[in-house]
């Protein structure tokens, strides 16, 4: 995967525009590389993950995905960019909560959401299930969403808007 990042000042941001991405960091020790700018970065699957699924939703957009826009090494940074955290998710044009990959069925939800056409008993059963993932056990992620103008939850290869 390779990416392109830019500095933007904050004041700047309305005219740019820009998508946030919410997801998980998941397993610390399951990572793998990517490129920015040319340069290697080691992030985990699950960030590697939400990227492509990002570049999948709109291969045009800029995205801010916390471990790549902020700097990871210098505490001071970190503590001073997730102060701001609140700002940069509700700035932002659309918020991509990222789920994960498709599985338990989740592909059915996605498309009763986008078609009404499936069974409820179904649905709730594939609800349930896909509700029980690690994305929706983590507090931040109610945070980010609310605070998002538009948020669109991705899995796998299904998007759907959340309101």
């Amino acid at each position: 995967l390779e990416c392109q990042m830019k500095s933007v000042a904050r004041k700047d941001t309305e005219q740019s525009g820009y998508n946030a991405i919410s997801y998980t960091w998941g397993d610390l020790n399951q990572t793998t590389q990517i490129t920015v700018n040319g340069y290697l970065l080691k992030v985990t699957q699950n960030c590697n993950t939400a990227l492509r699924q990002a570049w999948g939703y709109d291969q045009e957009a800029w995205y801010w995905i916390d471990s790549v826009c902020i700097d990871q090494l210098h505490p001071g940074e970190k503590g001073h960019q997730v102060s701001l955290m609140g700002q940069t998710y509700s700035e932002a044009k659309i918020v991509l909560a990222c789920v994960g990959d498709q599985a338990d069925g989740s592909d059915i939800i996605f498309r009763f959401a986008n078609d009404n056409r499936i069974a409820l008993s179904h649905f709730w059963r594939q609800f349930r299930a896909f509700m029980r993932r690690p994305y929706f056990r983590r507090l931040w992620v109610y945070q980010e969403q609310h605070l998002g103008r538009h948020v669109t939850f991705s899995c796998g290869n299904d998007t759907v808007p959340a309101s």
